[in-house]
């Protein structure tokens, strides 16, 4: 089995790697632009949410306490009528990006540690890099021809059984 201090340094590479390709996707691709739109008239709508304080969070127009709320004929009116809405508020002031991005990069390296583990826990040290990834393929093509053909002999399907000893391995 493989020390978890060896697996330390694949992880933090791994996560470097992730973390600066996503900052590509979302900063030189903008691959999720397309998702975010703008309102209509967004000073209106800033002034009326305005009005209110919320505390940050995560807020939904009509809200349901529970399945039993969401199933009734006044809220599936509500539904119908409109505006449906997914509201993130955030603190005032500038957006702080440190925190955020910190995160980002502790869950990169938290999956790539349970990824590391994973493999740590299912394959013997020193495997062949095709190995791993082919020898799982092939046993099962392996075993789903073996099945086939054992199904295309006469009776065998419909008895529910294998005929042979080279059969009865499903």
């Amino acid at each position: 089995m493989v020390a978890w201090s060896a697996l330390l340094v694949p992880a933090l590479l791994s996560s470097v790697l992730v973390f600066v390709a996503s900052s590509l996707i979302h900063m030189v691709v903008q691959w999720h632009r397309s998702e975010y739109r703008t309102l209509p008239d967004e000073d209106a709508v800033r002034a009326v949410t305005g009005r209110e304080t919320f505390a940050p969070g995560k807020y939904v127009v009509p809200f349901c306490k529970d399945g039993k709320e969401m199933g009734s004929p006044e809220m599936q009116k509500k539904f119908e009528d409109g505006p449906n809405l997914v509201m993130y508020v955030r603190p005032n002031g500038a957006m702080k990006l440190g925190p955020f991005l910190g995160s980002w990069f502790a869950y990169s390296v938290a999956v790539s540690l349970l990824a590391g583990y994973l493999a740590r826990a299912t394959t013997a040290p020193g495997a062949a890099y095709l190995g791993v990834f082919r020898g799982r393929r092939r046993r099962r093509v392996a075993r789903l021809r073996l099945r086939e053909s054992c199904r295309s002999r006469s009776g065998w399907a419909s008895r529910g059984r294998a005929r042979s000893s080279t059969c009865s391995t499903g």
